[in-house]
């Protein structure tokens, strides 16, 4: 008869980065930098790892999402292929979702976050992203993201003096992602100063 091989490294392969995964408790660069090396090292289970870390993202308590969606940047932007394709199309409802459940701290990290993908995730799951957030936050600085220049949409502007009547949770949004908007226009300028 004829001998069936079976081939059990693919669930060990697996089994092993959920255990990894589990230890990304918190934003730390050390864990995030061995997932990332495991899944560069693993390219050929690339499609259950990506979908490994969604459905750890869906169901993880909220203050572990953000870590679980710095490990896809890192994936997206220190790896690329075959990750870029595998998580493209699911990075848009992963946002919106941490999105939706954030504190203020969390809606500031995820606005830098969304500042650094502008010339690395396609500018149609952006433009999504954009006008949901848009919808869910109106603090959201972004209007459009239609022919974008870092340099010129993103300078800082200082935050509007609070009115009569808003929330505190309204000035200090809008606090954190004047900061942002600031610190960036700040960068750009160093950046430009070296270049010169």
């Amino acid at each position: 008869s004829k001998r069936v091989t079976i081939n059990v490294m693919p669930s060990a392969i697996i089994e092993n980065f959920c255990y990894s995964l589990a230890e990304l408790t918190r934003n730390s660069k050390p864990v995030i930098e061995y997932l990332t090396h495991l899944a560069a090292k693993h390219k050929e289970h690339a499609e259950e790892i990506a979908d490994t870390i969604v459905l750890y993202t869906f169901k993880a308590k909220n203050e572990v999402q953000l870590p679980y969606l710095y490990l896809m940047d890192s994936l997206i932007k220190n790896i690329g292929e075959p990750y870029r394709s595998l998580l493209f199309p699911m990075i848009h409802d992963v946002f919106v979702y941490i999105f939706y459940m954030a504190n203020y701290q969390t809606k500031a990290a995820l606005f830098k976050l969304f500042i650094s993908w502008l010339k690395v995730i396609p500018k149609d799951i952006l433009q999504k992203i954009n006008h949901n957030i848009k919808n869910c936050d109106p603090l959201w600085p972004l209007d459009t993201i239609a022919n974008i220049q870092i340099t010129k949409e993103l300078e800082y502007k200082p935050p509007v003096a609070p009115s009569p009547g808003m929330s505190s949770r309204t000035v200090v949004t809008r606090f954190y992602y004047s900061r942002i908007l600031q610190n960036h226009h700040m960068i750009y300028h160093v950046k430009l100063r070296k270049n010169i």
